[in-house]
Parts: structure tokens; C-alpha cells; sequence
């Protein structure tokens, strides 16, 4: 049973329950792409649309290639590990690319994780509405 047909059983107070509820758990996409722009590279907007486990690895990714960059950048001063420091510098571009291709797809797809959120918390109330009846 989808949503709609789910809706229709509801009494006239859950209804009102469950739209408010709707109403108070919705995320705005401008508010999302804002986080995007401004916190994107740390997960800021994953975080807020409730992908907190991305939005920590996002946060692994950044922290984890700085590491190996600043690591690798260091490592060039010493002129006897320059093969080592352009390993450790090869190394820290993979997860920043990684995430880099992450936000990326995310410019595109974040109306439509914000619909799949919807549709989570609106499954979600109806179950618990429908459960509080039994």
C-alpha cells in the first residue's frame, strides 16, 4: 500500500498529526545547496538533508587527503625521499578526487535526495500512525 491509499484510513486528527509532522521534518533543497556551497567539502549538506554516515565520510575524505598532501608536501623539502613524498602526494589526490567526483554528482542529485528524505519520513509517520491504531 502506497502513501496515498495509507492517508485515506487516517482519522481527521492523525491526518492533521501527520502533515504537521511532514511539515516540520521537511528540508529545503535552497537550504541544502547553500550547505553545499559553503560546507560541501566537509558534509554539511548530506549532514542536513539526514545522511549524517556520508556526511562523515565526506569528512573522512577531506581530512584523510589533507594528511597525505600536507604529508607529501612536507616530505618535498628533504630532497633524499622525493620518491616517497610523490607517493604520499599520489596518494592524498585519490580520496580528494574521490571526493571531488562525490560532490559533483551531488549538484545534480540533490532535489532528488531530498525527495527520497521525504518519502523515508512520510513512510516513516504512516507506520507509526498506522501501528498507534493497533
Amino acid at each position: 500500500m502506497n502513501s496515498i491509499e495509507a492517508q485515506k484510513y487516517l482519522t481527521d486528527r492523525e491526518l492533521i498529526i501527520f502533515n504537521a509532522e511532514l511539515e516540520r521534518k521537511r528540508k529545503s533543497t535552497a537550504t541544502a545547496y547553500i550547505l553545499y556551497f559553503i560546507l560541501g567539502s566537509i558534509g554539511g549538506h548530506k549532514f542536513y538533508i539526514g545522511k549524517p554516515f556520508i556526511g562523515f565520510l565526506y569528512l573522512l575524505l577531506l581530512s584523510l587527503s589533507t594528511l597525505l598532501i600536507l604529508g607529501g608536501a612536507a616530505s618535498t623539502i628533504d630532497s633524499s625521499t622525493a620518491d616517497d613524498a610523490s607517493l604520499i602526494l599520489g596518494l592524498g589526490l585519490f580520496p580528494f578526487g574521490l571526493l571531488g567526483l562525490m560532490l559533483f554528482i551531488d549538484l545534480f542529485t540533490i532535489p532528488g535526495q531530498i525527495k527520497k528524505q521525504e518519502e523515508r519520513v512520510r513512510s516513516k509517520l504512516l507506520t507509526q500512525l498506522v501501528s498507534s491504531k493497533a
